[in-house]
């Protein structure tokens, strides 16, 4: 598994960690400060590297899933959150301690949806948002109470169109306030015409100010314009991760 520093412009890798996965990984991921990176293979192994420290694995284990279909993981502050498929294929996450040798010390099993579960975490709140393509419903599962975890499921308007999803940054959703709406503003910046989505929003002096029915959901209309839209999409098959532009009128 290689390193490369984007800072420049590598023609070689920066660093090669050893991983004695013969058909590749299926995912990898960075601890939130950027000590560790942990990897799920494609024979069903997850590992564990210290890339200051060397070249090999640190912590390395076969884990309880089934290792043809894709796994994804995230770090959540000092465990890692892993979501895959059952050996009878079944959805299913887990948190595995990295205190404990990856041990599983939470393990919830769903449904038979292909669509593999892309996690997003929360790190300061540790609440872990996920779902899948096809998916009509969000996940939210918070890492605390007496059984460890609590499962919040959001509905969604319409079905999950892309094996992506993405958090935003908390600072930019203040909890005060609400958006009834979004307006497509074009305009012309540094870069030439371009579109700037415009939140309206309602402030609130306390939680219970905002009520729905003083603001419905309305249909508008406005007139064609181009729009860019970049997508982040995963290969179910090879786990790879690229970016796509696409642009319609």
């Amino acid at each position: 598994m290689a390193i490369y520093d984007l800072s420049t412009t590598p023609s070689s890798p920066m660093l090669q960690l050893k991983a004695k996965e013969p058909k590749g990984m299926w995912s990898v991921a960075w601890s939130p400060d950027g000590r560790l990176l942990a990897g799920v293979g494609k024979s069903g192994a997850g590992s564990l590297w210290d890339p200051r420290v060397g070249k090999d694995a640190i912590l390395s284990k076969i884990l309880s899933l089934q290792p043809l279909k894709p796994a994804r993981i995230a770090f959540v502050v000092d465990d890692i959150f892993l979501t895959s498929f059952s050996r009878t294929r079944n959805r299913e996450y887990s948190l595995l301690g990295i205190s404990s040798s990856l041990a599983t010390t939470l393990s919830q099993t769903l449904d038979t949806s292909p669509g593999p579960l892309i996690p997003v975490v929360d790190q300061e709140r540790r609440i872990i948002y996920t779902a899948g393509r096809g998916d009509m419903t969000l996940r939210q599962i918070e890492l605390s109470g007496p059984m460890g975890f609590q499962e919040t499921l959001h509905p969604l308007p319409h079905a999950l169109a892309s094996g992506s999803i993405a958090l935003a940054h908390p600072a930019i959703l203040p909890v005060m306030s609400a958006q009834i709406a979004t307006v497509l503003l074009p305009v012309t910046d540094k870069d030439g015409d371009a579109v700037l989505p415009f939140g309206i929003r309602v402030p609130r002096r306390q939680l219970i100010d905002y009520h729905e029915d003083l603001y419905p959901d309305v249909i508008g209309t406005c007139k064609p314009m181009l729009v860019f839209v970049s997508l982040m999409l995963i290969n179910s098959s090879t786990g790879a991760d690229f970016v796509r532009l696409a642009g319609r009128r």
